[in-house]
């Protein structure tokens, strides 16, 4: 019986945009399926979660160390190096790939915080301890990485995805189609990769710059309207949030109900659509949110075979991307009291 199996790809992302086209060709070449967070959409479980989640379906796991040590969480520790460590726990074949000259890597794409860098050396030490192979640039990476995936299918096959004709029961059927939908959003993501270019306009309106957002109140005669002054931090909040739930463009619209309400200090108000419009463009012009037509739960249909089935329905939803996210993560998560901070330095 003919298999496909799912590798999650993890690393830095804006630094090694070239090494992960490299690496997913590399994969969809052998017949996998490659799996990282800026593939699949957030839900309403909190990110950790969901990282977890997506490693725990993946049959084999791909950390690739290069420059920069990643994005820390609450307690400072990089994501790639906690999805590691996970995937370590959970028995996960992990397969490490590390830059073989850090000092030939271009400054813009290596760490200058001694903190981070230390972590950083520390994390390739402990890469190195497991399965693990140099590499030197985006197109000897993916040769690499090929020949060490298809030695460890031979040498640790796992279980893997099997195809629709072999699917005998229902929640078969829902993982295969849950496959194509991934199968889907990875092509996106490719094109994607491949016109992104790193560089967001630097005369773009961005956090801490203010903005002005209209408001009106719903169901009054005559239309009341309002203004409220804010930055565009405050704004993406509001946004990024949202997001995690994996929104469409209406519910994103919705969200800003409660909060302008709190602002203004007046019930039952919404965002003016040209606002809305104008926070759409921006974050999308900052590289933050993209739009992607994804399939959402629909409710169910009754068959005579298999009774209540769930029912999906392709939407257009916002969605994060890698910096969107770690632009939220930055605002949300607690930072360490000033004088710690000085005091570990």
């Amino acid at each position: 019986m003919e298999k496909r199996y799912q590798v999650f790809i993890s690393s830095t992302f804006t630094d090694l945009i070239d090494e992960r086209r490299e690496v997913m060709q590399a994969l969809l070449e052998l017949n996998c399926i490659p799996a990282g967070m800026e593939l699949f959409p957030a839900s309403s479980d909190d990110q950790w979660t969901l990282i977890k989640q997506v490693i725990d379906d993946c049959d084999y796991y791909l950390v690739i160390v290069g420059g920069r040590y990643g994005s820390l969480d609450a307690e400072g520790t990089s994501y790639t190096e906690k999805e590691y460590d996970y995937a370590i726990q959970q028995g996960k074949y992990v397969l490490g790939f590390v830059h073989g000259q850090p000092g030939d890597i271009p400054s813009r794409h290596t760490d200058h915080d001694p903190a981070l860098i230390a972590k950083l050396d520390a994390f390739r030490t402990k890469v190195k301890r497991k399965v693990c192979k140099p590499w030197h640039n985006a197109d000897q990476l993916g040769s690499v990485v090929s020949k060490s995936l298809a030695q460890a299918l031979k040498s640790h096959p796992a279980e893997g995805w099997v195809k629709y004709r072999y699917a005998k029961t229902t929640e078969d059927l829902e993982k295969v189609n849950q496959m194509h939908e991934q199968i889907r959003i990875l092509e996106q993501e490719i094109a994607r990769l491949r016109e992104y270019g790193g560089n967001v306009s630097t005369n773009l309106s961005r956090g801490a710059d203010m903005v002005k957002i209209e408001f009106f109140r719903r169901r009054s005669e005559p239309r009341e309207t309002g203004v409220v002054e804010v930055t565009w931090d405050d704004v993406f909040l509001v946004v990024g949030r949202k997001c995690m739930d994996l929104p469409s463009e209406d519910e994103v619209e919705d969200s800003f109900r409660p909060w302008l309400s709190n602002l203004a200090r007046i019930e039952d108000v919404a965002i003016v659509l040209a606002s809305f419009q104008r926070v759409k463009v921006q974050f999308y012009a900052l590289g933050l949110i993209r739009m992607e037509m994804l399939m959402r739960s629909a409710g169910h249909r009754y068959t005579a075979n298999d009774g209540y089935i769930p029912v999906s329905q392709a939407t257009l939803c916002w969605v994060l991307t890698e910096a969107g996210r770690c632009a939220l993560a930055d605002r949300m998560a607690e930072k360490r009291a000033e004088s710690f901070s000085q005091g570990a330095a």
